[in-house]
């Protein structure tokens, strides 16, 4: 079930022309909502852990009404990217794979859909900052190290 937004929310936010696109069952819309949250998870910070009962990175009873908004959105957004670029045409698809012995995996980075990004921005969310650490991340690292 979703966590983000929900079946009518992405019905009112897509484009018009992409409304026939999408899946008419709640239950197959409800199916590409969830792929489009995990690329909205992908876009956030790392260091989030997924809540044990959802899966996701957010909860949205946790965050602002604006927040929520936004995230909805991004969502709606992310699932918009998926029918007009395709399933096939998205890189790096999910291999499922999240942890070998004691070594945890982030998902692979695919391109976001550049309209979620717009509808996150500003809102405050933990942001992925590619390869880099900051200088507070290293001397966090630091002080964790006996």
């Amino acid at each position: 079930m979703p966590t983000y937004t929900d079946a009518d929310a992405v019905r009112l936010y897509v484009d018009p022309e992409t409304v026939p696109l999408l899946p008419s069952d709640d239950g197959d819309l409800g199916e590409l909502i969830l792929k489009a949250e995990g690329d909205v998870d992908r876009v956030l910070s790392p260091r989030i852990e997924p809540d044990a009962t959802s899966g996701r990175k957010l909860d949205p009873d946790g965050l602002t009404l604006a927040q929520q908004e936004a995230l909805s959105r991004a969502t709606a957004a992310a699932v918009e990217w998926r029918i007009l670029v395709g399933e096939d045409s998205l890189a790096a698809a999910d291999d499922g794979l999240e942890a070998a012995g004691s070594v945890r995996f982030s998902p692979p980075p695919r391109p976001p859909a550049p309209a979620m990004v717009e509808e996150l921005a500003g809102f405050g969310f933990a942001w992925r900052s590619g390869l880099a650490l900051s200088t507070e991340d290293v001397e966090e690292e630091a002080e964790a190290e006996p």
